[in-house]
């Protein structure tokens, strides 16, 4: 457009032989020029896409233009939202719209009340527009605005509001809600609010399946860290040691340093330090020769181990080393809980080399940071217990507008006899229900009365089958030795009527197959599904070895599976060492055993 026009101003300007014609024609022709070069090109292939696709595009203009000087920054937001608006695609116009306002809002010291106004009426228009994942987006502005404004109460609120929004939607659908998500979860975090925290970490972390490794190895550490400090040790090992991994595939990231000396601290928790100092050495390692905090507080932490190995003067070299960080770090005075682990591991490290006086010089110092830190612990549970009440009154007035909106609509509503009909008929199905539902509790009641006199009735049997064996082998033992001490005084008549006896006493303890079929019976009511979960496990066993199994469970004695079994008591002995062989499991009761209560 702009070509033809200049070509067009030159075929009838220039010809012209009034000189003031001409050079009027000749500033218009640069001007126009200067417009065309100025004039910025940007994707067609953006417009009109789906939410998704442009909030991408969107980010990685975000992550381009804010960090760079405040005007250049404003006039390239400002050409591109124009440029959108002009292409009237109104959600992408909507997005750059939210992108300056938060740029304003965050990045500069301009009239926020101005353009926290703006950004307010956004969200409403966007509300009336229904563009659910835009209104989100603009919402969790305003709470990244109120939470680095130390407004918690309203960022926790607005935070709320958009993940209410923002929680159904699918992750290709709005990208950023594994971003979204890690903040939301982030802000529980500084309340100490742990397990809040590890819920929307966890949520982030599975989210975030197109793999953003920066956030992802952000979100691990937190989620590990959250897990650490509420006692998880073993979650915490596992997501570290996760995020570790990944870290190590990203050359020169200096998460590998982080994790590490996370790792590190762990097993320091765990009392484990054989397994710590490894980690604390990748650690130092991966900072080289410039040590942060993170170095600074490992080497306080090796200060308390190796003067648990007695190794007092690399103990006070670590303390030494750990200090030197803290002092040329800025505003190391305002990070309490680190300068209160460094005095006191430096107050350790000169007590185990006998310089008393250094100290007890830095555990003065070490007590003044802890107080600050539980000065700052409190102001924190102080700021979450406002955020609380500051919620709960805007429960009670939101409660109260929606009750005066019902009172003047039941005011103006003139069907009153149509509303009583609807309530009568609503009676009439709630009613139903109810009975329906009592009838429905009732079946279930009944069943499980069944089912509960059926479990009774079947432990009962068993125990009563388990004590007759048990009583009945008492009986055979007292009457063995009572006939072994008369034998030698009784005629060989009645010593053979004795021994006859005996051997119809020991044949009832044996359970017949009859019997066995109705002791199995009762054995599965009472240990559901045992011998289905038993083949599973254990594939090939003999019908004798099943028995001898589940007479096991029972904790039968030797003699007592003998007697059941109709067997030796050798003959047990010897299927218990087949049976060991076959499970793999080394010889003893215990070992068995553990296996039979474990299926």
């Amino acid at each position: 457009m702009y070509n033809t026009f200049i070509r067009l101003y030159i075929f009838i300007a220039l010809p012209c032989n009034t000189m003031l014609l001409k050079r009027i024609s000749i500033f218009l022709v640069v001007i126009l020029s200067c417009l065309q070069a100025s004039a910025v090109s940007y994707p067609d292939s953006l417009l009109f896409k789906d939410y998704g696709e442009q909030y991408i595009y969107r980010f990685k203009f975000r992550e381009a233009t804010f960090g760079k000087d405040s005007a250049i920054a404003i006039e390239e937001l400002s050409k591109i939202r124009e440029w959108a608006q002009r292409k009237d695609d109104p959600l992408l116009t909507y997005g750059y719209r939210i992108l300056t306002t938060e740029y304003y809002l965050i990045r500069t010291n301009a009239d926020t009340g101005v353009y926290l106004k703006q950004l307010k009426d956004l969200i409403v228009e966007l509300d009336r527009q229904n563009l659910k994942n835009l209104k989100a987006e603009a919402i969790f502005t305003l709470a990244s605005f109120y939470w680095n404004k130390s407004k918690y109460s309203q960022a926790f609120e607005h935070d709320i509001n958009a993940y209410k929004i923002y929680k159904d939607f699918k992750t290709e659908d709005f990208p950023g809600k594994p971003k979204f998500l890690f903040e939301f979860a982030n802000h529980y975090y500084h309340f100490g609010d742990l397990v809040s925290a590890k819920g929307y970490f966890l949520k982030a972390y599975k989210e975030n399946w197109y793999r953003d490794t920066s956030l992802l190895l952000s979100n691990l550490n937190s989620l590990a860290l959250s897990y650490m400090n509420t006692g998880n040790t073993d979650s915490a090992e596992y997501y570290m040691k996760e995020g570790y991994a990944i870290a190590s595939a990203v050359e020169g990231s200096i998460w590998t340093g982080i994790i590490s000396g996370n790792l590190g601290h762990l097993y320091f928790i765990l009392g484990d330090y054989d397994r710590a100092q490894p980690w604390f050495q990748n650690e130092m390692e991966a900072f080289g020769d410039k040590p942060s905090m993170n170095v600074a507080n490992t080497l306080a932490v090796l200060t308390s181990i190796y003067i648990h190995k007695g190794e007092k003067e690399k103990a006070l070299e670590y303390a030494l080393q750990a200090y030197s960080i803290l002092q040329n770090n800025e505003n190391y005075t305002k990070r309490y809980g680190m300068c209160r682990m460094i005095y006191m591991g430096l107050a350790r490290g000169y007590a185990a080399n006998g310089d008393m006086d250094k100290a007890y010089k830095f555990l003065d110092s070490a007590m003044v940071a802890k107080d600050s830190v539980e000065k700052k612990v409190n102001a924190n549970i102080l700021a979450g217990i406002q955020h609380a009440l500051s919620a709960q009154e805007r429960v009670v007035e939101q409660e109260q507008f929606e009750r005066d909106a019902r009172n003047n609509e039941m005011l103006r509503n003139i069907l009153i006899a149509s509303i009583v009909l609807i309530v009568i008929i609503a009676g009439l199905l709630i009613n139903r229900q109810r009975m329906k539902h009592a009838f429905s509790r009732k079946q279930l009641e009944a069943e499980k009365q069944y089912i509960e006199s059926e479990l009774e009735t079947a432990t009962k049997q068993m125990n009563s089958l388990v004590g007759s064996i048990s009583e009945k082998n008492d009986l055979i033992e007292t009457f063995t030795a009572e006939l072994d001490r008369l034998r030698e005084y009784l005629s060989a008549d009645n010593l053979d009527k004795a021994d006859a006896t005996l051997s119809e006493l020991q044949k009832t303890t044996i359970i017949t197959e009859a019997e066995w079929e109705h002791f199995a019976e009762m054995f599965e009511k009472v240990n559901s599904g045992f011998l289905k979960r038993l083949n599973s496990k254990v594939r090939g066993l003999s019908p004798i070895e099943t028995k001898f199994i589940m007479l096991s469970k029972l904790k039968l004695s030797t003699k007592e599976v003998a007697s059941a079994l109709g067997i030796s008591p050798d003959s047990v002995r010897l299927n218990r060492k087949r049976l060991y062989a076959k499970l793999g499991l080394t010889e003893g009761e215990h070992s068995l055993q553990s296996l039979i209560e474990s299926i």
